[in-house]
């Protein structure tokens, strides 16, 4: 009984001890197939929804992305990797947007008129021969709020995306209308 007592006691000593509290366990990231740090605002556009939806990502779980919505009601959406047919990241806000520029060209082109047309037609000069021509005034009014309609709309922001590419697909549907189709979509 001597020599099993000390060969199990020396294989009791010969590994060592590990408390398991010292133990750290390190989990590696998982491999995301989306080109996203999480927190990214994001605009997703999917086969399940009418509009696209302005969001916050949040993690991976297998093949489906999870996202916290961006507006008031802050639901949380989970879309599979096959459901996502565009995906754009927010590239912030950006000045000098053609839109806003043109806008508000058209709103002050019409006032500018308006102020110069009305002044002329108000301010009399004290030579009767000096009269205001009142179209060139008019004119010369659209062009200046026209000008400065463009500059105040080049001071308004509009948020600019950039579409992140998505992994390459391949899908089959089938149809029936009148036959049996077949059509196939790549999208790349």
């Amino acid at each position: 009984m001597r020599p099993l007592v000390l060969l199990s006691l020396s294989a009791f000593l010969a590994v060592p001890v590990v408390a398991p509290s010292a133990q750290q366990t390190t989990t590696q990231p998982i491999m995301t197939s989306l080109p996203l740090v999480p927190g990214a605002r994001v605009r997703v556009t999917t086969n399940t929804l009418v509009t696209p939806l302005q969001a916050n990502y949040l993690e991976m779980r297998a093949d489906t992305a999870v996202f916290i919505e961006d507006a008031a009601g802050r639901g949380l959406w989970t879309f599979t990797l096959d459901q996502i047919t565009k995906l754009e990241q927010s590239a912030g806000l950006k000045r000098y947007n053609g839109g806003y520029i043109m806008k508000s060209a058209l709103i002050g082109a019409p006032i500018g008129a308006l102020l110069f047309w009305g002044t002329t037609g108000i301010i009399k000069p004290s030579d009767p021969a000096n009269q205001f021509n009142r179209t060139t005034t008019a004119v010369t009014g659209l062009a200046v709020g026209a000008l400065v309609g463009a500059i105040v709309g080049t001071r308004f922001t509009q948020e600019h995306w950039s579409e992140l590419p998505l992994r390459n697909r391949v899908s089959v549907m089938p149809g029936r209308r009148g036959g049996v189709h077949v059509g196939v979509g790549f999208s790349y």
